[in-house]
């Protein structure tokens, strides 16, 4: 697959094609910008066919419901994120908790700007005791199968800590910072969403314009913890999944609607 070319266009005489695996560039990534009416749409359409003619699995976030009709141009999987998908951050897999319980509080603080460092601090203490609530050492990786605590369980224990010492300020300021992430219950028991069948061959459009609320951050938070679900997946499966290469290859595409909602100031978790 190093020889990856996807056409991007021609000028009548001449086609024009574009190597993410070109051993020239620096990464395979690549950003489309242009003002109303200028093609970014249709030059986004000619890339995804492209892959997918090479059969290489396309997700696309569809942050305000525009995609959906791709899956008619090229058939594939269309996905109602919020009737049809519930995402369980705080389970840790084959990380340590602990380990888990920091990488969430960054990317919460990433997204929901304005979390002090006090803040920050005690929703990581939040998450830890959630998992001592279940029973689960935040120390060590798990070895067995786990009832994982999800965000339902923390916001109880953000709760009994409030009832505890309700004149905690901070912290009953960040409940309220949070608290769509709590109400709609999208990141609980996981299910709907198999990883094996995203990195099937074709096209997946994840619809976020069926969050049934005018927060941006809870679309965009749901955007980064399903990457972050698909690349835990990948690093876990590897093997399995992808089989064994030599040469560099694309795994799998994402198509980030208003890519620049995902670059995070001094932030490692970026997917941009």
């Amino acid at each position: 697959m190093q020889g990856l070319n996807i056409i991007i266009g021609c000028d009548g005489e001449n086609e024009f094609y574009w190597n993410p695996l070109d051993p020239k560039s620096p990464n395979p990534h690549a950003l489309i910008v242009g003002t109303t009416g200028a093609g970014k749409t249709q030059l986004l359409k000619t890339i995804i066919a492209g892959f997918v003619n090479h059969n290489i699995p396309v997700i696309v976030f569809d942050i305000h419901g525009e995609y959906k009709k791709l899956i008619e141009d090229f058939g594939g999987r269309y996905i109602n994120f919020y009737d049809n998908v519930r995402i369980n951050p705080l389970n840790p897999g084959n990380k340590e908790p602990k380990a888990t319980a920091f990488e969430i509080r960054e990317i919460i603080s990433s997204i929901f700007r304005n979390i002090g460092d006090i803040q920050k601090d005690k929703l990581y203490e939040a998450i830890i005791e959630t998992y001592r609530t279940k029973g689960i050492d935040p120390d060590k990786v798990p070895t067995s199968n786990l009832n994982p605590p999800d965000f339902g369980d923390l916001y109880t224990i953000i709760n009994e800590q409030l009832e505890n010492n309700p004149k905690d300020i901070a912290l009953r300021g960040l409940l309220a910072r949070l608290r769509p992430l709590f109400e709609f219950g999208l990141f609980t028991a996981e299910r709907g969403l198999e990883m094996s069948e995203l990195l099937k061959p074709g096209i997946t459009v994840i619809d976020l314009q069926t969050i049934p609320v005018a927060s941006e951050e809870l679309k965009d938070i749901a955007v980064v913890l399903t990457s972050r679900k698909l690349w835990n997946y990948l690093n876990v499966n590897y093997l399995n999944v992808l089989g064994s290469e030599e040469a560099p290859h694309i795994r799998v595409v994402l198509v980030l609607d208003e890519a620049h909602r995902y670059v995070f100031e001094n932030s490692q978790y970026n997917i941009c």
